[in-house]
């Protein structure tokens, strides 16, 4: 009877997991047919999450101590007592609520999953969710060439050389967020390109599905993701080089070879004369490409530059403590938010001020910190090494968009960077290493 009860509530939490993800995949869809259902449900589900994880790691199994997640946990307790305190300071009951939504039930995620992800099943898992945004990415490149979006809204289109160009989001809600979203998605699929490597068919299929999330991140027409994605991966070369590889003769070659290649295929676009190519999805590449470089007379970056230049404006009156949890972002445009400060990080600083800033970056911080340490640990395999270095790149690539443009501000984002997040703590359970990493060494 007991393994019957077990058994049973090991089932709800898969399925409250399983509608977590199918919230975040599929939350335009959510919204428009099931109004606040979706949201109010995530809400619960990740307190439930919380609070399970408390009583499972604190109270019931409180002789079995990880130091690790204990920090990490007072961290964000800290952190939520902060976004709260900041926004009754203010005397704001809606910037309170979406502030908490914003800043708590996010943070929330990592929680949640924590507590209600098997270990047993944790390959499954990332599977099943490489295999959900490859359908969207699939759905992303249909929009692309249709020039249709599933769920049509305003500001996907752009006009480019008198051709509508349409930037896909599928059922992301952002086409912004779909590209930060397979952006992660490439590193999680590298892992198990990495994990098959003497597995030939393997190798093809995850490289099949890591080109379709490539086409995918072009299909949403946004920069930001582009540039994430190849921060992350010079950054996972330059760190397996230094702390895997441990060869610093050949960092040095392979970092200057790559410098100059890259500052020569750089020098080469950047002098492309874009107009002159006949293929039109091949001169919006290129264009866009260019643009990234392009600060003073592109539209959209010059824009981001006014928003980060009043975004610091906003903040001098009151650099301590911020002008309140909620007050900018794209939520709540109109009401309750002054603007946006396109800057995840110029975000938290405005609203939050130096103390709330400190204390956020501090559980980023510490993430880096505890996947650093499984990287260089003697007591991990070197299969638990590379799994931790391609979530870490991960992790560095949604910081690099973050800083660029409030990307952690939606549900969407922040439910990847926190699985992400969820990845490196697991990896330091001694059941991670038997039963999701021996079992990859035996495949």
């Amino acid at each position: 009877m007991i393994n019957i009860n077990k058994n049973i509530t090991k089932n709800i939490r898969n399925l409250l997991v399983i509608f977590v993800v199918f919230f975040i995949n599929l939350i335009e869809l959510f919204a428009l047919n099931t109004g606040y259902f979706g949201r109010i449900s995530f809400i619960v589900i990740c307190f439930s999450g919380f609070l399970y994880f408390l009583y499972k790691n604190f109270i019931k199994n409180r002789g079995n101590r990880n130091r690790t997640l204990e920090v990490y946990t007072v961290l964000n307790i800290i952190f939520f007592l902060y976004v709260v305190a900041n926004g009754v300071l203010f005397h704001n009951n809606i910037r309170l609520f979406y502030g908490g939504y914003q800043y708590i039930v996010y943070y929330l995620i990592f929680f949640t999953l924590y507590s209600f992800v098997e270990i047993r099943l944790l390959d499954i898992f990332m599977k099943f969710i490489l295999g959900i945004n490859f359908i969207s990415s699939c759905i992303m490149i249909y929009e692309f060439i249709t020039k249709k979006n599933i769920i049509e809204t305003e500001g996907t289109k752009m006009a480019f050389n008198g051709v509508t160009i349409v930037r896909a989001k599928a059922f992301f809600g952002s086409f912004l967020n779909a590209g930060v979203v397979l952006c992660i998605c490439c590193f999680i699929a590298l892992y198990y390109v990495y994990r098959y490597r003497k597995q030939f068919k393997y190798i093809v299929l995850y490289s099949i599905i890591i080109l379709v999330y490539l086409l995918g991140i072009f299909a949403t027409g946004s920069r930001g993701p582009l540039v994430a994605l190849i921060g992350g991966l010079f950054f996972y070369l330059i760190a397996y080089l230094i702390l895997i590889k441990k060869d610093v003769k050949l960092t040095i070659i392979i970092v200057s070879t790559l410098a100059i290649l890259s500052f020569l295929t750089l020098f080469i676009i950047m002098n492309i004369n874009y107009e002159s190519i006949d293929n039109t999805l091949l001169k919006f590449i290129a264009h866009r490409i260019q643009s990234i470089f392009n600060w003073s007379n592109d539209v959209g970056n010059v824009g981001r530059i006014d928003a980060w230049k009043n975004a610091l404006k906003m903040v001098k009156g009151n650099i301590t403590f911020g002008i309140g949890i909620a007050a900018t972002g794209a939520k709540g445009i109109g009401s309750f938010s002054i603007g946006v400060t396109e800057s995840g990080v110029l975000k938290k600083l405005v609203e939050m001020g130096i103390v709330g800033f400190i204390i956020s970056y501090a559980i980023y911080i510490y993430v880096g910190i505890s996947a650093f340490k499984n990287i260089t640990s003697k007591i991990y395999p070197r299969e638990t090494k590379i799994f931790n270095l391609f979530m870490l790149s991960a992790f560095i690539s949604v910081m690099i968009e973050d800083s660029i443009y409030q990307s952690t501000e939606s549900e969407v984002v922040s439910f990847y960077l926190f699985l992400v997040i969820y990845f490196i703590f697991v990896s330091k359970s001694k059941y991670f290493n038997k039963r999701f990493i021996d079992t990859s060494e035996e495949e």
